[in-house]
Order: C-alpha cells, then structure tokens, then sequence
C-alpha cells in the first residue's frame, strides 16, 4: 500500500472533501507571482521551472507541493507586507525544492509531479487535521537548516536584505500567534533552533534592487477578490478607482453575477492599459462565464498573442472554443496546456469533455481520472483509470499516464 495513502486510510482521510483544496487559478495572479519570485528562480539553479499557485485557505501555510509546484495559502499572502517578506517565504520553499525535500518527505516520489501525486499533497495539507499536516510535511531539523542556509544564500544573490528567511518566517509565525492562528504554522515550518528575540511588528527592510511592491499588491488584490465574499471587496474598495481597487471590484461583481458592471471596471482599465494580458483574460472570463463564449474566444485571442507561453490563458482560450460547439479546434490548446500546467481540474473536465466529442473515449477516461485524482477524489480516479488502461495500447503516453493514476490510487 502506497504510504501516503496508508497514513491517510488510517486516519479516515482518503474522501477529502473537494472545498478544502479549490486553487485560485487565476493567469494574472499566477504570473504576479511569478514575476515576484523571478530574480529567486533565477539564481536557484532548479532542474524545471517552477509555478507558484494559491489555493483558497484562511490558515496561514506554505509548501513546496513537488519539484514544479509552490502552494501559497490565501491566508499567509493576505499577511504579507513587503515584497521581501513574500521572496523570503518563497525562497524556503524553493530551497526545500532544491534540496530534493519536496517528493520525497510527502512520499510520493516518483509520481510527485502528477495530477494524482499533486492531489494527494494538497488533500493532506489542507483536507487533514493540524496534526495529521505536522506528521505528513514536517521537515527535520536538519532539512530546515539546509534550507535556510540555501534561502539565505539566494536572498544575498538578489541583493535582498542581510536577514535568513527563518528570521522573516520566525516574525510571521509571532504575528500570526498573537492572532491565534500560528500552531499550523509552526507547526508545518519547525525552528531550527531558539526564535530570535520579539521585535515590533515584520521585518520591513527593503531589498536593494526593485523591491517587486507592484507585483505583490497585484497578486494581493487578485487573491482576495477571488476569495473574499464579494460584498466585503465591494464595502472595502468603497469609492477607490485606482486600478487595483478597480481589478477587486470588477471581480466581485462578476462573482455577484453582474457582468455589465463587472465588464465596464475591467473596460476601464483596459484603456488605460490595453496591452495587459491579464486584463484581457479577466475579460474573457467574464464573457464567457456570462454566457458569451465567442466574445471570450476573442478576448482570450487577445490575451494569449500578449502572453504567447501562459499555460492558463491558452486552457481557458480551449474552454471558450469548446462552449462555442467546435471541440475539435479547441483539443490542440487543452492539451497544449495540460502538457505545461496538469493542476488544473476544470482544463481536465474540458479536456475530458473535448475528448469525449472528439470520438476518443479512452483518452477521455484518462484526463477524468487525473481531475477526480488531483480533487482528492480516489476511487472514482481509481475506477477511470482501470477502464482507461484497458482500452489504450501499452506503453503509449495515455496508459503510461492512466498508471500514474492508479499508481497513486491503488490500494492493495
């Protein structure tokens, strides 16, 4: 039995419920956040490149998910207060990741980087007990050492602050303790050694190069706008027309389905800015979650001649031409996508339903088992994935992917 599996069968863990790992998918947070974190990839000498995703959690946490994948969690973003403090945070996890720390102390080396492996990951930190996290990702003393030594060495090479990412992380972890929510934290991030002395309030140095504020505020004001009850971002944002405060209300009027309003706030920022990608995919989406997929399609042109190599631009691009009635055009964007960027379980439904209409059932069978796989959702991944490797011909790319799953989802 596989033992990340075992742990979780023991402890009645196996249905996590879908709700407690919704990643926020969004093109412009994803890319803010890669645009934060550039000078730290840049320097960190990885073997692939590395997204850095936020899943919509209120407890304060991070982790490296695999050797591709940084999860932020909605709550410790929200409590970021410089840009040094989020490339601090992001620089622990990519040294765990540098380390060779990520696959295998979830265990599930090998598979790690698959929709299932992923799946499995982000269900046990977020679908378990505070208890049940601490046992599954706990790092080593040892392990943490590294990884500071390693962070604090990219930190230097970017010309951040003179300060360890432990020491930014130690002063997160006492912020959210006065606030009661800091046992996770410390819990998932263990201290190397003695905390240094209490200071008042983060750590607010700034790096000696661009300190990134834009990129941080951006991917903030995403966030919580995507995952805050609408009515809240509307009384916060109050009568502000700067543009983030413009992006937020947009957003949540959309999420009130109100496109008329929601399409003008992303209009107006458009004409200040027309060759924002971003705006053009939050456009699209509106469009096509509203009910008019050829505008979508248009406007999700737009986005991805802006920004050529976006994995998510290009899926939600597939979607828009799927719902226009033509799977055929929209399968080779849905699987472009999905070969950059399998952590996404609506580009999998898509795919699947492409698929389907396309006349290739087994195929369609396969991207089903990686999206229920990647919800936590393991029988049923379990079950796509038997009938799937049945109708496909060994070792060609579905099967092998049809084994990942079960590979992950088998239980005997």
């Amino acid at each position: 039995m596989h033992r990340i599996l075992a742990v979780l069968l023991l402890l009645g863990l196996t249905a996590l419920p879908a709700s407690a790992r919704t990643l926020l998918r969004d093109a412009g947070l994803e890319h803010a956040l890669t645009e934060l974190a550039r000078p730290l990839l840049a320097v960190a000498g990885l073997q692939y490149p590395v997204r850095i995703l936020v899943i919509d959690d209120a407890r304060p946490n991070a982790f490296a998910a695999n050797d591709r994948v940084i999860v932020l969690h909605a709550g410790l973003l929200r409590r970021l207060r410089t840009a040094d403090q989020a490339r601090a945070v992001i620089a622990h996890e990519i040294a765990h990741i540098a380390e060779g720390h990520a696959p295998s102390r979830i265990g599930t080396a090998g598979h790690a980087t698959t929709p299932a492996g992923f799946g499995v990951v982000v269900g046990a930190v977020t679908g378990s007990s505070d208890r049940v996290r601490a046992e599954i990702l706990a790092h080593d003393r040892d392990a943490e050492r590294r990884a500071d030594a390693r962070a604090s060495r990219t930190l230097a090479a970017i010309g951040a602050p003179a300060m360890s990412a432990r020491r930014v992380m130690a002063a997160i972890e006492r912020d959210l303790f006065r606030t009661g929510r800091g046992a996770l934290y410390a819990h998932l991030h263990p201290q190397p050694g003695g905390l240094p002395e209490p200071e008042a309030g983060l750590p607010t140095e700034r790096s000696a190069g661009g300190d990134g504020a834009d990129w941080l505020a951006r991917a903030q004001a995403t966030a919580s706008a995507l995952s805050e009850p609408p009515r809240e971002v509307l009384r916060d944002v109050g009568g502000r027309r700067d543009a983030l405060s413009t992006l937020r209300a947009a957003l949540a009027r959309h999420r009130q389905l109100d496109p008329s309003r929601a399409l003008a706030g992303i209009g107006r920022l458009l004409a200040r800015d027309p060759s924002d990608a971003y705006l053009h995919a939050i456009e699209g989406r509106i469009l096509l979650e509203s009910g008019r997929a050829a505008s979508a399609v248009e406007s999700y042109r737009r986005a991805e001649r802006l920004a050529p190599g976006d994995p998510l631009i290009r899926a939600r691009l597939g979607r828009a031409i799927l719902a226009t009635g033509r799977p055929r055009d929209a399968l080779p964007h849905l699987e472009a996508a999905r070969s950059a960027d399998p952590y996404d379980p609506s580009l999998l439904q898509d795919l699947a339903t492409a698929l389907a209409q396309n006349g290739e059932p087994a195929l369609a069978l396969v991207a089903s088992a990686e999206r229920a796989a990647l919800l936590g959702r393991f029988g049923e991944a379990n079950r796509d994935a038997r009938r799937a490797e049945g109708l496909l011909r060994r070792d060609t790319e579905g099967w092998r992917r049809a084994r990942d799953v079960l590979a992950i989802t088998q239980l005997d």
